[in-house]
């Protein structure tokens, strides 16, 4: 049985947090200034632990919740994290809590390793996560489930090795298999088959819809012959399976954050992806571009194409620090 025990159940979708879109400040990237909220929880902007919302309209910064992988609604509203606990049966503890008052409106315990939590676009209370016996086998065999935390119970579930799953604005999801393969799927019901990609030899990684359902971006790993990697990159493609494009040339990006109204893409330029034997050293940066963008390079920056959020830490009123990783979501 998936969900072993109910915690709590407080119902209520959630309220507040989400607001007004800001207007920000401006700079390349985009056809409109920027707006709206960055979660993340770069440390390094506060010497802060856990999840923070960066203002892009110029707000003070805002710290969310102690836990660093608070996975937001696109409305802001509520989020969802996990407490993985390997001593104690190998459990994991999901909740739901609103965003204006970190009150639990839903928790549950899952069997085994549970993360990579997606909210569902359509229901304040499902959850999209993938799960694995423990935290050791979710490095290469995954499932990924859809749970309702309101009735607890188990939606569906999907074999997630080799492939990528995420939200569609309307409750389905898109689904994209190692080989290539691209479907949509209804939760709980079929799915079928809309393309066939050419992947070019390359793995997956990440997969994240746009907020109209009209885009995706998936991220595409290639490996040396002695198993490292050697390019990690953003490709965007079409829901209605138009081929693949290359959004970034950095070999350093590991995943992409839609902008709300999908004109913009969020993307890490993370150089401790790429190791040799056991030390991964590097730092680690959020740019973002237009949509439309193609083979974005900021490693040297390419002037107009891609530019560095710029945002307030507590101790200033001026937008002048960089924002690192790690990107949890770009909200209203």
């Amino acid at each position: 049985m998936l969900l072993t025990a109910a915690l709590a159940a407080c119902g209520g979708g959630g309220g507040g947090g989400g607001g007004d879109d800001d207007s920000g400040s401006g700079g390349s990237g985009g056809t409109s200034e920027l707006s709206g909220r960055l979660w993340h929880s770069n440390y390094a902007l506060d010497l802060l632990d856990g999840t923070q919302i960066a203002d892009l309209g110029g707000a003070a910064p805002t710290l969310v919740d102690a836990d660093k992988v608070a996975r937001p609604w696109p409305d802001g509203s509520q989020y969802a994290i996990y407490n993985y606990d390997d001593e104690r049966d190998g459990d994991t503890v999901l909740r739901i809590k609103r965003t204006s008052d970190g009150t639990t409106l839903y928790s549950a315990v899952i069997s085994g390793y549970a993360a990579d939590l997606r909210p569902s676009p359509a229901d304040k209370a499902v959850l999209l996560v993938s799960q694995a016996e423990d935290y050791t086998s979710s490095l290469s065999a995954t499932d990924y489930v859809f749970v309702d935390l309101a009735n607890l119970r188990e939606l569906d579930r999907i074999s997630g090795v080799g492939t990528v799953v995420d939200w569609l604005p309307d409750g389905r999801y898109l689904h994209l298999a190692a080989d290539g393969t691209l479907s949509v799927g209804q939760v709980g019901g079929s799915r079928s088959t809309v393309a066939k990609l050419n992947l070019g030899g390359r793995s997956l990684v990440d997969l994240a819809v746009d907020p109209l359902g009209l885009r995706y971006l998936v991220t595409l790993v290639s490996y040396t012959g002695a198993g490292n990697v050697d390019d990690l990159d953003l490709w965007v493609g079409g829901v209605d399976g138009s081929a693949l494009e290359r959004l970034t040339a950095t070999g350093l990006t590991s995943y992409g954050r839609w902008s709300p109204d999908g004109e913009r893409v969020a993307f890490d330029v993370d150089t401790g992806t790429v190791c040799s034997g056991s030390a991964c050293m590097g730092t680690c940066e959020i740019w973002y571009a237009p949509a439309s963008g193609r083979n974005l390079n900021p490693l040297p920056a390419a002037p107009g194409a891609a530019a560095m959020f710029k945002v307030r830490n507590r101790s200033s009123s001026a937008r002048d620090h960089t924002l690192g990783c790690e990107l949890l979501g770009w909200t209203r």
